[in-house]
């Protein structure tokens, strides 16, 4: 029997949808520590709204984009892309290159998403929030394009921001291909409401050599040529490749044992070892333990098999299941953090 508390410690295997949701919560609470003021609002401040075409398309805008090639059926490129200037930036691991509009920067970092300031200051009301997260695809997503994937997602992405008090209504169109600089990807808009307002929100994905990048932009209504612009250059211009690997930093690892351990509610925790092969395979061993229900007693004990990678920094491991990535913290990589658990070398 699996527990939902048990499943949601692998938090670097987690699908599209919780990384999604994941940054919105951690971009909510970083700009919540920054200032009290920082609540999302209704403001008409007309600072910083860019000269750029509208970029919330209608019906008859995205059909007759749709047929710019009927002969071809090519995707159309993405509509109201920021044009002005930008700064170039990249993910630590390498694996992420992208245009950031000028004057917005990374507020936060977590292996495969970060975090992205809009331009706020300290003074300015709480109008966007703006999540980018990567990662290589599951292989059960490998045979779908940017399009299928977002469908697929759309259920558990609405659920896990309902979770983030984002309240999203169902889109009343599938998602719409597009054009990302040669690349194929899909965008979907969503209606809804958070902190007591009415919210646009905007979902771009790209794929590129069996990776995806996503773009989530949470926008109160009325401010959408403000933010969508650059959320949409970011992904336009994302571009992807697989992290360079480290053959001397594998070659430390090979063979290593990483064990950790996380409670979980009233007398329930799970216990994770990881075992680094000098094949380059990884076997992971889960348990879990405790109480659960009214009397109750449930545990059990699974093993994965799978392969794993490293840049030097970060250790990659492809299961059937999905991926997981640990950050090596310590002299002789003593340490291997996974989602939020610290597991020790044995």
């Amino acid at each position: 029997m699996k527990l939902p508390c048990a499943e949601s410690l692998h938090e670097q295997r987690l699908s599209l949808a919780r990384l999604c949701a994941a940054g919105i919560a951690t971009i909510a609470a970083v700009a919540c520590s920054d200032s009290q003021d920082h609540s999302m609002s209704n403001a008409n401040d007309p600072r910083g709204v860019p000269a750029t075409t509208s970029v919330v398309a209608s019906t008859s805008d995205t059909e007759r984009a749709r047929a710019a090639d009927p002969a071809t059926n090519a995707a159309p490129a993405i509509v109201g892309a920021w044009s002005g200037a930008t700064t170039k930036w990249s993910s630590d691991d390498g694996a992420l290159a992208a245009e950031l509009r000028q004057g917005w920067t990374v507020a936060a970092a977590e292996p495969g998403r970060v975090l992205v300031n809009p331009g706020l200051k300290e003074t300015d009301t709480l109008d966007c929030l703006l999540v980018v997260v990567w990662g290589e695809l599951e292989p059960s997503q490998r045979a779908l394009d940017a399009a299928g994937i977002m469908q697929a997602q759309d259920e558990e992405l609405r659920a896990e921001l309902r979770a983030q008090q984002v309240d999203l209504q169902r889109a009343k169109s599938p998602p719409m291909r597009v054009d990302a600089g040669g690349r194929d990807a899909a965008e979907q808009v969503y209606e809804g409401r958070a902190a007591g307002n009415k919210v646009r929100t905007w979902v771009g994905t790209t794929l590129q050599d069996g990776w995806h990048a996503t773009v989530v932009a949470v926008v109160v209504v009325g401010r959408e040529e403000r933010f969508l612009p650059g959320a949409k250059r970011l992904l336009s211009s994302a571009r992807l490749a697989a992290p360079k690997r480290d053959a001397q930093a594998e070659a430390r690892l090979a063979g290593a044992e990483y064990a950790g351990q996380q409670d979980f509610g009233p007398g329930g925790a799970i216990s994770v070892v990881y075992r680094l092969e000098r094949d380059g395979g990884v076997v992971r061993t889960s348990l879990v333990s405790g109480s659960f229900g009214i009397d109750g007693a449930v545990g059990g004990e699974s093993r994965k098999q799978g392969r794993w990678t490293s840049d030097g920094r970060r250790v990659r491991m492809r299961f059937d299941d999905g991926v997981e990535e640990g950050v090596v913290e310590g002299a002789g990589a003593r340490v291997l953090v996974v989602g939020r658990m610290r597991c020790q070398r044995r």
